[in-house]
C-alpha cells in the first residue's frame, strides 16, 4: 500500500509538472506567469517523491553503472563549462537545472527498475499530461480561435498553435505522446478501451496535422512505427499494424499540404531597394538587415520573401552550416553551456530563431565535441538495454517498453528540428529524459 501511494503521488506530481512546462510557454500572459515558477517548484517536489520512494525501497533500487558515470560525466562537463563560458553565471543555472532534471528522472527510473507497474503509471502520467495540453489548446480554439490560429503570412498558411506560443511548441508534446496513446490502443483487451486510445490518438494527429509541423510529424509517426515492430504479436499482426501507420501517415501529409500561404504581390516582389542622397541617406540595417545577410536575395532587388514549400528545410540547412563552422571555431569544449543565444549568430534570410534549431548542432556548439561525445553515448547507453529486451523477448514482463522506446525516440528526432536539448524549462526536456531512464533499467534482474 505504501508503494502504491508512493508511486501515485509521484505520477500525479509528474502529470503536474509536464503539464507546467507546457504552460511556461502558453500564449496566454496570465498562465505563463504562474506556471514559470510552478514548474521549478513541482520539479523539487517530484524529486522529494522519488527520494522517499527510492529510500524506502532502497533494496528495489537499481540503475546500470555505466550508465549513471556518463551522465554524471555530461553533467559535470556542463557545469565545469562555466570556466570557459561567454556568459558563466547563465551557464551555471542551465547547468544546475539541467543536472537536477537528469537526477530525479534517473531516481524515478531506478524506483521502476523492478516493478513494471510502476513504469507504467509514470507513462500514463505523460500521456494524460500530452491529452490535457492537446485538451487545452482544442478549448482555447473554441473559446478564441484568434489566439489559438497563427494566421497565414506570405511564408506560412494559417497554423494550428493551441495552447502555446508557437505552432512548432505543442507538437513536440504531441510527438511523444502518439506512441503512448499507439501502444494503449494496440495492447488493449478490451475493444473500448482500443477505441479510446485510438481516438486519443487520432486527436493528437488532427492537432499536429493541422499546425504544420513537419518535425513533429516525422518524429511522432517514426515512434509509431518503433512501437509498431517491438510490440509483442505475431509478425503477420506487426505488418498489418505498420501498414495502417504508413496509411495514417500519407493521409496526414496530404492533409498538411492542403494549407497554403498567402500570395506575394508582383509590386512586393520586385520591391527595390531605395536610393540614397546627400539629404537622405540609408540605413542599410532597414535596407539589407545582418539577420538576412546571408542566403539571401539582395543582389536581385527583390524584397526577399520566403515561399516555403513542404519538403524544403524552411531555411535551417544554412543556418545548420553556419552553426556547425561555428561550433569548429571552438571543437573541443565549445562556448559553455546554455549560451546556445549568445554563441549562435543568425543572420540567414529567412531563418527566424535565435538558436540553430538543432539539438545536436547546440549541443556542439556549448560544450563542443567532448559534450556531444557525452550526450551521444549516454543515449546509446539508456537505448541499449531497452531494446535488447525487446528483441530478445524480456520484453513480455514490460509491456510498456516499446511505448517507452517509441516516446525517446520522437524526443530524440524532434531534436534535430528543434534547441531544447539545453533547457530544462522546455515541454519534452522532461519526458525526453525519463524515457530514456526508463528503457535504461530494461532487463535488470532482481538479485538472487
Amino acid at each position: 500500500m505504501r508503494r502504491t501511494a508512493l508511486d501515485r503521488a509521484a505520477a500525479v506530481t509528474l502529470f503536474l509538472a509536464v503539464f507546467a512546462a507546457a504552460a511556461g510557454s502558453s500564449v496566454e500572459a496570465d498562465v505563463v506567469s504562474v506556471a514559470k515558477s510552478a514548474r521549478w517548484a513541482l520539479l523539487i517536489v517530484l524529486g522529494v517523491f522519488a527520494l522517499v520512494r527510492a529510500t524506502a525501497f532502497r533494496s528495489e533500487w537499481r540503475l546500470r553503472p555505466w550508465v549513471a558515470a556518463t551522465l554524471g560525466a555530461y553533467c559535470a562537463l556542463t557545469v565545469v563549462s562555466a570556466g570557459w563560458s561567454i556568459h558563466p553565471r547563465f551557464t551555471l543555472e542551465r547547468a544546475a537545472t539541467v543536472s537536477l532534471v537528469v537526477a530525479v528522472t534517473s531516481i524515478l527510473a531506478g524506483c521502476a527498475a523492478l516493478s513494471p507497474v510502476t513504469a507504467s503509471r509514470l507513462l500514463d502520467a505523460l500521456l494524460a499530461a500530452v491529452s490535457a495540453v492537446a485538451l487545452a489548446g482544442f478549448l482555447l480554439w473554441l473559446v478564441d480561435p484568434s489566439a489559438a490560429v497563427q494566421s497565414a503570412s506570405n511564408e506560412y498558411p494559417a497554423r494550428f498553435q493551441g495552447f502555446e506560443q508557437n505552432p512548432n511548441t505543442g507538437p513536440m508534446l504531441l510527438a511523444v505522446g502518439m506512441p503512448l496513446a499507439f501502444d494503449r490502443a494496440i495492447t488493449a483487451t478490451s475493444g473500448r478501451v482500443r477505441a479510446t486510445f485510438g481516438l486519443l490518438l487520432l486527436a493528437f494527429v488532427a492537432e499536429l496535422a493541422a499546425s504544420g509541423s513537419r518535425g513533429a510529424l516525422v518524429g511522432g509517426f517514426l515512434a509509431l512505427l518503433v512501437v509498431a515492430v517491438l510490440a509483442p504479436g505475431s509478425r503477420r499482426r506487426r505488418t498489418g499494424v505498420v501498414l495502417a501507420v504508413v496509411a495514417l501517415l500519407a493521409a496526414t501529409t496530404w492533409t498538411m499540404t492542403i494549407p497554403h500561404a498567402l500570395r506575394v504581390s508582383a509590386g512586393a516582389a520586385q520591391g527595390r531597394l531605395p536610393t540614397a542622397s546627400p539629404s537622405r541617406p540609408i540605413n542599410a540595417e532597414l535596407a539589407i538587415p545582418l539577420s538576412g545577410e546571408i542566403g539571401g536575395p539582395w543582389w536581385l532587388h527583390t524584397s526577399g520573401v520566403v515561399q516555403r514549400a513542404f519538403l524544403s528545410s524552411s531555411t535551417r540547412v544554412p543556418a545548420w552550416r553556419g552553426a556547425i563552422e561555428q561550433g569548429f571555431a571552438r571543437p573541443i569544449a565549445g562556448y559553455g553551456f546554455g549560451t546556445g543565444e549568445s554563441a549562435f549568430a543568425n543572420r540567414y534570410s529567412g531563418f527566424h530563431s535565435d538558436l540553430p534549431e538543432n539539438s545536436y548542432i547546440g549541443v556542439l556548439l556549448q560544450v563542443g565535441l567532448a559534450g556531444l561525445a557525452l550526450f551521444l553515448a549516454a543515449v546509446a547507453l539508456c537505448l541499449a538495454p531497452g531494446v535488447r529486451a525487446c528483441i530478445r523477448g524480456r520484453g513480455e514482463r514490460d509491456r510498456r517498453l516499446p511505448a517507452t522506446l517509441g516516446a525517446a525516440t520522437a524526443a530524440l528526432l524532434l531534436g534535430v528540428s528543434q534547441s531544447y536539448f539545453h533547457a530544462a524549462g522546455s515541454i519534452a526536456f522532461l519526458t525526453l529524459w525519463l524515457t530514456l531512464l526508463l528503457s535504461s533499467v530494461a532487463g535488470i534482474k532482481r538479485a538472487a
